[in-house]
């Protein structure tokens, strides 16, 4: 049994990583109510006191006010455990398809694509900057999602408006989009966990690629929905990638269609 801290534990990727992990390990679910993540100091004593194997870091900072101030302190939250690598094992951080920059076509991207250029927005820049530094780090490693859906998701999501409808959903700026289901991530991350990867940096999406308004059509289809689907806009700025290195892992995963089936029934 590992010991293993979830970041961000209140959040809906780290409670539902906090609820699967604990069933086989031994996890402390951390957020701003347990220790402040920004300070160093209480960030460096709470890691010499506990031993830790791994690490997950799902911890972050969004509002629309202030997305510079929002960079900053994920990337402060990021460095503070940087700085203290050497009080634990694996570190495991879950990153997010911005670092690519969303002001731009991300089409079946790569991974190493991050170096590339760097994201004009704030977001995006820190983003990936940590994924760079995990790169480049002895036992980081780093998740990218694009888009990560299940029971318990933000209600301003996509299919708990779905299922919120009555007669019409409206879906804008249709494009080719990558999601990927809470049940299958906390299987990577597990296998991130518990084996040494020959690769540092993943993309956690499938191979087939669809649009939001076909994924909405199959998720209604599933869960016999009558509504009507109607495209407002769409947008030639698709936001996916690569799936070849997640794929060469060859963990169990349910895939797309599983996952938007079992959406109702949270996590097994």
């Amino acid at each position: 049994m590992l010991k293993i801290a979830v970041l961000g534990s209140n959040g809906f990727i780290g409670s539902s990583l906090y609820k699967y992990l604990n069933e086989k390990h031994n996890v402390f679910p951390i957020s701003r109510n347990t220790i402040d993540l920004l300070d160093p100091i209480e960030v460096k004593n709470f890691l010499s006191n506990n031993k830790f194997d791994a690490i997950v870091n799902c911890a972050a900072t969004m509002t629309s006010s202030d997305l510079l101030h929002d960079a900053r302190n994920n990337f402060g939250i990021f460095m503070n455990f940087y700085e203290n690598r050497h009080l634990f094992g694996k570190f495991i951080n879950t990153a997010s398809g911005a670092e690519f920059d969303r002001n731009t076509d991300i089409n079946n991207a790569e991974e190493t694509e991050i170096f590339n250029k760097m994201p004009s927005d704030s977001y995006g820049w820190g983003q990936n900057m940590k994924s760079r530094i995990c790169v480049n780090t002895e036992s980081f490693y780093n998740l990218r999602i694009f888009n990560c859906f299940g029971l318990n998701e933000p209600k301003t999501r996509i299919f708990p408006k779905v299922l919120e409808s009555i007669h019409q959903i409206e879906i804008t700026n249709d494009r080719y989009f990558d999601y990927f289901s809470i049940q299958d991530l906390c299987k990577v991350v597990e296998y991130f966990i518990e084996y040494d990867s020959e690769f540092k940096d993943v993309n956690c999406v499938y191979q087939p690629k669809f649009k939001i308004s076909e994924i909405v059509k199959k998720f209604c289809d599933f869960h016999s929905l009558n509504i009507d689907i109607k495209v407002a806009s769409s947008s030639d700025k698709n936001y996916t990638g690569n799936a070849t290195r997640l794929s060469a892992l060859g963990i169990n995963l349910d895939g797309i269609e599983n996952g938007l089936k079992n959406y109702k029934k949270g996590l097994k």
